[in-house]
């Protein structure tokens, strides 16, 4: 998802390519460009951002004349990890637990102005677990709780969710179920320019057939 900051630096680099098209038949006579133009790509090779660049310098390239190159610069790490492990005790009950760790570091090119990408954009640590158990009567239940690390850059703050379903299934074509949503907090925000996340309780009956 790209942010209203890259909105802005899309949006620019877009009327920058625009302005160079339209220039061309007042600069015609000055056999302008007489090499070929490049232009740099402050976002990740592959995604949106570039894609769509890559494409309208594509249509410039063929009014121009000559060559125009992409140069994604940016220059960035990632690592982390995740663990997971599964539990069951008995045929009818399942525990699985899980941890992920991700470190994100993205450095601009030499003599960019675009900052250093800021700690904080992706949640560093993420904890979940999760359970299902059969109960008489041919009831079931299932739980899950996680906990996501805060995202300073975005201004949200870290929090955890649990989620709660207790259902039966009749003739393995009907499933009537009781479903708990976020329920250890009236409200959350997962990120920025999101909706809030609100606590609910609802009945769900799923037909198969």
């Amino acid at each position: 998802m790209i942010d209203r900051r890259h909105t802005l630096k899309l949006l620019g680099a877009t009327s920058a390519l625009l302005a160079a098209t339209w220039a061309v038949p007042s600069l015609a006579d000055d056999a302008f460009p007489a090499k070929p133009l490049t232009f740099v790509v402050p976002y990740a090779a592959g995604g949106p951002a570039d894609a769509f660049v890559r494409g309208f310098a594509q249509k410039l390239s063929e009014r121009l004349k000559v060559p125009v190159v992409i140069d994604n610069a940016m220059d960035g790490e990632t690592y982390g990890g995740e663990v997971a492990s599964t539990f069951a005790p008995t045929e009818h009950v399942q525990v699985r637990a899980s941890y992920a760790y991700l470190e994100v570091s993205i450095d601009p090119p030499a003599g960019s102005a675009d900052p250093q990408d800021p700690p904080g954009g992706r949640p560093q640590n993420q904890v979940g677990a999760s359970s299902r158990v059969d109960l008489p009567w041919g009831f079931e239940t299932d739980a899950m709780f996680r906990y996501v690390d805060n995202l300073p850059r975005q201004s949200i703050h870290s929090y955890v969710d649990l989620d709660l379903r207790i259902g039966r299934r009749f003739w393995d074509r009907l499933d009537l179920s009781m479903v708990g949503h976020n329920l250890l907090q009236a409200h959350h925000r997962e990120f920025s320019g999101g909706t809030e996340v609100q606590r609910g309780v609802y009945g769900r009956m799923t037909l198969v057939f």
